[in-house]
Order: C-alpha cells, then structure tokens, then sequence
C-alpha cells in the first residue's frame, strides 16, 4: 500500500526532515560497513597488484634457471660481408669456414638481333612453347601477331614462370629478353617453335648458390636456389651476396641478450618490491598508511625475496656477477660487471644466476600457488570479507528502507489524527458558540415580558 505524507501541513511539524535525520542516525552502521568495505576492496587490489608482478617476475626465473631458454640464446658473426647469418636459440656454438664459390640467378634468354616494337614480321608467326627444367611443356603460346611488342604480351599472358620484356638496345630498336621468375637450376626455361630475329641464346644461366666447407675428400658442398642457406651450419641460417673464399662464421652465446634477460629479472622483481614498500608504508605528514600497513604477508614476501641475495651464501656470490642490496633495500645490477664475468666464465655464471632465479621462484611460487600461496590465501580471505559486507549492505538497505517507510507512515498517522482532532475541536467550538448565542436571546426575552 502506498503511503501519503503530509508533511506537517496539520502538525506544523517538518516531517521530511525530521524522517532524514533520523534515516541518516539509523545508517550509520551500514556507511561504517561500506568504508569498511572500500577499505577490504583497496587492500584485494593491492593484493592483486602485488600477484601481476610476480607473475611477471615468474616468468624471468623459468627462463633463466639453470636450463631455461634465456641460456640458449646465440648469436652469428662473419667475417666477411659475403655473408650475413642469423642463428636460433639452442644452436651449438663453434666457428666454421665457408666459402662460396657461386651465387644464385635465373636465367635469363635473349634475341640476337634489334627490330622495331612493332614490325610484324620480326617474329615467326604462330604457336611455340615454353618447357621447365624438366623439358615438361608449361604453355604453349600464341601471339596475335609477329611483332615484338605481341611476342612479350602472349608470353606474359600464359604464366609460364618467366617474365618477357623488350629491352630497348637504340633509338627505336629493340630486343627480346625472357627471365625466369625464380632462380636457381630449377627455374631453367626452354622455348621451342620461336623463330626470333638473330635467334635466341642464354644471357644467364640458371644456377644454384653453392658453398663448401673443409678441403680435400672431408669437404662438405651445398646448393641453394637462393643465395639463402638454412641447415647447413646445425641452427644458423645465412644469405650469401658475394663469392668468398675462407669466410669465418662464428656462432657463440648471445651475453649481450642474457645480460638484458638477468637485467629484466632483477628489475622485476625490484618493481614488486617497490609495490609493496608503497603499500605497506607509513605517512606521518598526511598520518595515513597504505593498503597493506601492517601486512604480515607482504612484510614477510618483502623479507624472502631481498633474502635471496643478502641473506645466504648466494648473496655474496651474486656480488661478483652485480647484483646486490643497495641501503634503500632494493636490487641492483651492474650489467658491465655481469658480462665481463659471464664471458670470463659462462658456465659459473650460469650457475650462480640459476640458482638465484631459482630462488626467487620459490619465493614467487609460495606466494602465489593456486592452493596454498600466501597472496593466494590472503585474497581469498579479503575477498570472502568483501562478499560478507555486500550482503550485510544489502540487508540494511532492507531495514532501512522498512524504517523509513514504517516512519512515513507513522508521521502520516499522526497527521491524520491531528486533522481529526482539529476537526472536532472546530465543530465543538462551534456548537458552544451556537448554544451561548440561544441562551443569551432566552433570558433577553424573558425580562422584556415581566
């Protein structure tokens, strides 16, 4: 049933106020719940902040444990610009020497005599054809007339896997040249039934790149219809552009990616470490304090990852290879210093930094494992009070919204009554008016008769 308010038009009360006065006594409890929860929600996000960067930093400890990807990255240098190489990640290092004795190009077939664009009757009329390497027919072609400029449209309207242009020799003079589409010994071409002025003959072989290795009967060959070679030095693909003789191609460990890689690992997991400093920290000007002030999960998360440098003997180890604790509690890297000890020692550095990544693994997995992790336990938890809280707001916005009606109503009531009340006073206010009024013509009557 709707209520009505009246709003004091009988009482002269100003009931709307006086039902938000006491609607804003009786809410307390729930607005101290809802800071209580916009407290519980800034801790779960810090929480969370904390759990993304050391799922970051996670990813650094596996790929730089002791058998991890980071390890494996090489990189390929030559001697020569003769060849460029690339080379995976995993590819064995070593040094080798490569000569190349030939590059690859596609054929390439000409006319042997100039003739105008357009003279009709510089080219036999008619069909020929055009075989590949394999002397298999690949088109048969059919120019609509002997000229020149006919013979290069027909060819290139059949796709045949060459490529016709005139080549002009002179003012107005012009020869015919057909390329292969592809180079290599496999892209060779043949053209049979064209009478061409001066005939055709070979510009340009087609030939596979070719390079070798060793001398004498140990000397390994391989060919390419490119001038690109992947395989032939185990994880190193390389692209010849000159013959060369003796060329040295070098494949060794990257330290310059590895360096990057333990640089990014120390800045990580500096980067959680500055997440919860904030978070736990103390303003005394503002006299405010972070999220997580006086988190025992995070305080100890802090102290487990600085102790994988200060607080064993890998810490004192670690030195040599620049990481270390600075007096603000945070991890440095010096990546001069690491490199210089990785390449004077790679297998010790190795070592050493795998087992701090390993370290720090275990720090980031007893922090966040699904089941048991301290971070994982503690959102848990926060967000289990969060989900109290809602229910709990939402209950009192029942009760409330119930106390407001139930006030509304009462103050309705109360209006009511009083318009009553008011009603019968008018009425008997009236009536003694009325009966005053008779008595006094009674005795008025009375005293003129006698």
């Amino acid at each position: 049933m709707t209520s009505i308010s009246v709003s004091g038009l009988v009482s002269g009360l100003n009931t709307t106020q006086i039902i938000s006065s006491i609607m804003a006594a009786a809410a307390i409890p729930q607005q101290q719940l809802q800071s209580q929860l916009a407290t519980q929600q800034q801790t779960v996000a810090a929480y969370q902040q904390i759990a993304t960067g050391l799922s970051t930093l996670n990813n650094d400890t596996t790929s730089l444990a002791s058998s991890g990807p980071a390890w494996q990255a090489v990189v390929a240098t030559s001697s020569s610009p003769a060849l460029t190489a690339t080379a995976v990640a995993g590819a064995a290092t070593g040094s080798y020497t490569l000569s190349v004795t030939q590059l690859a190009q596609a054929q390439s077939t000409v006319s042997g005599t100039s003739v105008a664009l357009t003279d009709t009757t510089a080219f036999s009329t008619g069909s020929f054809t055009i075989a590949n390497a394999a002397g298999a027919t690949v088109a048969t072609v059919t120019p609509s007339d002997g000229s020149l400029s006919s013979v290069v449209s027909a060819i290139n309207a059949a796709n045949a896997g060459v490529t016709a242009a005139a080549v002009q020799t002179s003012s107005g003079a012009y020869r015919l040249m057909v390329t292969a589409n592809q180079t290599g010994a496999a892209g060779a071409f043949s053209i049979s039934g064209l009478t061409a002025p001066g005939g055709l003959s070979t510009l340009t072989a087609a030939q596979d790149a070719q390079v070798s290795m060793g001398s004498g009967a140990t000397t390994l060959t391989a060919s390419s219809s490119t001038n690109t070679f992947t395989g032939f030095v185990p994880g190193v693909t390389f692209t010849a552009s000159a013959v060369a003789s003796n060329v040295a191609l070098n494949v060794s460990a990257d330290s310059s990616a590895i360096t990057k890689s333990v640089a990014a690992m120390v800045g990580d997991a500096n980067s959680v470490l500055s997440t919860i400093g904030t978070d736990i920290a103390y303003n005394a000007a503002s006299k405010t304090g972070g999220p997580l002030l006086g988190d025992m999960v995070t305080q100890q998360l802090q102290q487990n990852l600085l102790a994988t440098v200060s607080g064993s003997a890998l810490g004192a180890q670690l030195a040599q290879y620049g990481i270390s604790i600075n007096s603000t509690g945070a991890m440095t890297f010096a990546p001069a210093t690491f490199t210089a000890a990785y390449q004077s020692n790679p297998s010790g550095a190795q070592q050493a930094i795998g087992a701090f990544a390993s370290a720090l693994g275990q720090v980031v997995t007893q922090a966040t494992d699904p089941a048991n992790g301290s971070i994982t336990m503690a959102v848990q938890g926060v967000n289990s009070r969060i989900s109290d809280l809602n229910a709990s707001i939402a209950n009192w916005s029942v009760l409330l919204a119930q106390q407001k009606t139930s006030l509304q109503q009462q103050y309705t009531n109360l209006e009511m009554v009083m318009s009553q009340l008011k009603a019968q006073s008018s009425w008997l206010t009236a009536q003694s008016g009325a009966a005053s009024g008779g008595s006094s013509s009674f005795s008025s009557s009375t005293t003129s008769g006698g």
